[in-house]
């Protein structure tokens, strides 16, 4: 049976900004005159966060922006794939002049880098395990579908989530459902591979990452 067969979509209405991102190390003019003046932007992105990017940066959304920009400016583009884990460092490092990819705003990340107007918003969603979530029938016609949104699963016993390591609902999961179980993971391939294998019962992430019509590769 195909994962699509097994699994459900679970949209949250809660809206969560992706920014492009630089460090509050040097005010906007110095990043923008050091660009000029080495006649290259180095732009960090996500390794692969279907469908803004694919594959390391081959193609996407982001990586067209990137370009884009490169060439308004009048300077070579050099893209520079990083894991979530190192946005932050690598802008604080100088190792990118700005980030763009999936990084929501916060107050923790604020304190060390600016962000730029959202040049997207995301929807948290969870994709979840069909058979762990309880039925009831009444004659021959089911109950309305009682989860709509990702809090509603708090109405469940011993149920687990994945969600990956630094990201925005890692944070946001521990304010709202502190008594949940979380299993952190590093990739989106891990949190797929742990729902399919029954380690967790559902996966956090963006609904435009969830909705990809070819998650099984992610």
């Amino acid at each position: 049976m195909q994962i699509q067969k097994k699994l459900l979509l679970i949209l949250t209405i809660l809206l969560l900004s992706i920014f492009i991102g630089y460090a509050k190390t040097y005010t906007p003019g110095e990043v923008y005159k050091s660009i000029l003046n080495k006649k290259v932007i180095n732009i960090g992105i996500s390794y692969h966060y279907p469908p803004l990017n694919f594959k390391k940066g081959n193609k996407g959304v982001e990586v067209e922006l990137s370009k884009k920009l490169g060439t308004f400016l009048g300077v070579k583009t050099k893209i520079i794939p990083l894991n979530l884990s190192n946005y932050i460092s690598a802008l604080t490092t100088g190792k990118v002049d700005i980030l763009i990819a999936g990084l929501s705003k916060d107050l923790k990340r604020g304190k060390n880098i600016w962000f730029s107007i959202p040049y997207i918003e995301v929807t948290p969603a969870v994709l979840v395990n069909k058979r762990k979530l309880p039925q009831t029938r009444f004659g021959n016609t089911f109950e309305k579908r009682p989860y709509k949104t990702l809090w509603d699963l708090k109405k469940l016993n011993r149920f687990t989530f994945a969600v990956k390591r630094n990201s925005s609902y890692q944070s946001l999961l521990a304010e709202r459902m502190p008594n949940m179980k979380r299993i952190l993971i590093n990739t989106n391939n891990q949190g797929i591979q742990y729902l399919k294998r029954g380690t967790v019962h559902g996966f956090v992430h963006d609904s435009g990452i969830l909705l990809f019509k070819d998650i099984t590769d992610i």
